[in-house]
């Protein structure tokens, strides 16, 4: 009989041991965060009070999370009351929050990326998402900021390959640099653009353009000494903190995002040129009467005006290429490069039009990202290909990212950003050394097109004038760019308490640039100097 009872007593002692380690195993609680009006709450924080575990919730709303029976789960979320409650045995939670008065839309990233209140501040901050930058597809992230931020005026360098945008904050404060510091995800980077004097020369672009659109959460522009100071001088004149996207929020999640795009850049403005007069000298009508009016006006353009046979001086005025000349669409009959003998002389209003090409900008992104209890990460790689407007100038940028946040505790947070870029750019000459300088002194009767095809007949041979470069000829003295980019920061962030936190970061903006320069020795000033072509290349870098 004692033996019996001995056994019972066992067995009752294992089940009742059984049972405590079973309810003592988290099990995992799904959920869902609803506002007052049934829409999912996205990046609310559901905190399991006992542990500090913690999770956020996705964009629709919902969270996993483990816990224990009998535990208390805490949901926070700005702009909405706290709520507090008994998890108990329930595995699936529907959670309302009730709005707290407080505006989401009023909280902004400020300085060394703390988040305040807008209204708590003392200076001015706006803020826009990544989607309105990346809206319209411009591959000079400064250029999409156009438009967008009160106060902030940019300057774009032109519509050629590579050109540099300035920007300001309030304007100009002083006669020195007024361009505002960049941060990105707390690191300073470079934004050093090319200088050029009023002759013009070759704009390698400002190196903000590196930035991949794609990348971006947010924008926050920090206006004036005030907003910027913990940045110290270099942020006198403001600041734009830029936010990069990272791993999925909410429950455990991968996913893949694709995009593609193709926007295709043509020429939406010319100056406006006269097309009354062609080239040549002495041709207009009041001329012609004062001092030969017993010829017609057809004899006296083709002896007195115009009438080329070699652009060296043989013709009549065929080595002065400007539109002095007799007057175009007049019914007259000269002799000319374009079109040979007795041709008609005619004005060419799209002859400028006719010289650009249509150009476009390609890019393609993937990006993969994907979040654990401990981990989540986001990986993408960009590739922008853009072709000119004008013939033999283009670009191809190749960016890597990679985004990466641990958590091994609830108090203490890792993280790391890189970003690695190569740069590839075709580069033309602008001011006076550019394609429309010519055109602006240039004979409004010459036809772009059959200078196309005598340039790929003949390269830089039998042009108008032996003194002057075939404008695609000139496209082929090429100033190429390459840059090699790594920048970003690893940064550690330990919770000490709700109201105070300890923060440490380093971070680097390194880039290696060389710029190659090539002009053939075809040229009309090499060939009437009797030299070769010419050779240059330069390198630099960067390191912050």
């Amino acid at each position: 009989m004692k033996k019996y009872i001995l056994s019972i007593v066992i067995s009752l002692f294992a089940v009742l041991c059984f049972s405590t380690g079973v309810s003592a195993q988290k099990r995992q609680i799904n959920g869902i965060v609803l506002s007052a009006d049934g829409k999912g709450i996205p990046s609310a924080t559901v905190t399991v009070v006992e542990t500090r575990e913690a999770t956020t919730t996705d964009e629709r709303g919902r969270f996993a999370i483990k816990a224990l029976s009998g535990q208390h789960v805490e949901v926070t979320s700005v702009g909405y009351l706290t709520q507090s409650f008994d998890i108990g045995t329930k595995n699936d939670l529907n959670i309302s929050l009730s709005q707290s008065g407080k505006d989401l839309s009023e909280v902004v990233v400020t300085a060394l990326g703390i988040k305040k209140e807008k209204r708590s501040l003392g200076y001015s901050v706006q803020e826009i998402k990544g989607d309105e930058v990346n809206l319209a597809k411009d591959p000079n992230i400064v250029n999409s900021l156009s438009g967008k931020i009160a106060g902030v005026q940019v300057t774009s360098g032109g519509s050629s390959i590579g050109a540099s945008s300035r920007i300001t904050i309030r304007g100009n404060a002083s006669l020195g640099n007024n361009t505002p510091l960049f941060v990105v995800d707390g690191t300073p980077i470079s934004n050093s653009a090319a200088s050029l004097d009023g002759q013009g020369g070759v704009d390698y672009g400002n190196v903000t353009s590196d930035i991949d659109a794609n990348d971006i959460a947010t924008v926050t522009v920090l206006k004036g000494s005030a907003a910027a100071a913990l940045y110290g001088s270099r942020a006198t004149n403001g600041v734009v903190l830029i936010t990069t996207k990272k791993g999925s929020s909410g429950a455990k999640s991968f996913g893949v995002e694709l995009s593609s795009s193709y926007v295709t850049d043509k020429p939406a403005y010319f100056l406006k040129f006269q097309n009354k007069y062609g080239g040549g000298s002495n041709g207009s009508e009041f001329i012609w009467k004062r001092d030969n009016p017993a010829l017609s006006y057809q004899d006296y353009s083709k002896q007195f005006g115009y009438n080329w046979v070699d652009g060296n001086g043989n013709g009549i005025h065929d080595d002065n290429p400007i539109s002095w000349g007799p007057r175009l669409d007049a019914g007259l009959l000269l002799d000319q490069w374009s079109t040979g003998p007795n041709s008609p002389w005619i004005s060419r209003p799209n002859n400028i039009k006719d010289y650009y090409q249509t150009g476009n900008v390609a890019e393609q992104n993937v990006a993969v990202y994907s979040k654990g209890d401990k981990a989540s990460g986001r990986v993408a790689f960009s590739r922008t290909d853009q072709k000119g407007i004008e013939w033999n100038t283009g670009q191809v940028q190749n960016t890597l990212s990679a985004n990466i946040t641990l958590t091994p505790d609830p108090r203490l947070t890792v993280e790391a950003n890189v970003n690695y870029l190569t740069k590839n750019s075709t580069i033309p000459q602008n001011g006076y050394s550019g394609s429309m300088i010519d055109f602006a002194w240039f004979q409004r009767d010459i036809d772009t097109k059959y200078m196309w095809q005598q340039f790929q007949k003949m390269g830089n041979k039998g042009y108008i004038s032996p003194f002057l470069d075939n404008n695609y000829y000139k496209l082929t003295n090429t100033n190429k760019l390459l840059r090699n980019r790594l920048y970003g920061n690893t940064s550690v962030k330990y919770k000490v308490n709700d109201w105070f936190n300890v923060l440490g970061r380093v971070g680097t903006d390194f880039y290696n640039e060389y710029r190659k320069g090539i002009t053939h020795a075809g040229t009309a000033n090499n060939r009437s100097s009797g030299r070769g072509g010419q050779f240059n290349q330069s390198q630099s870098y960067n390191l912050e």
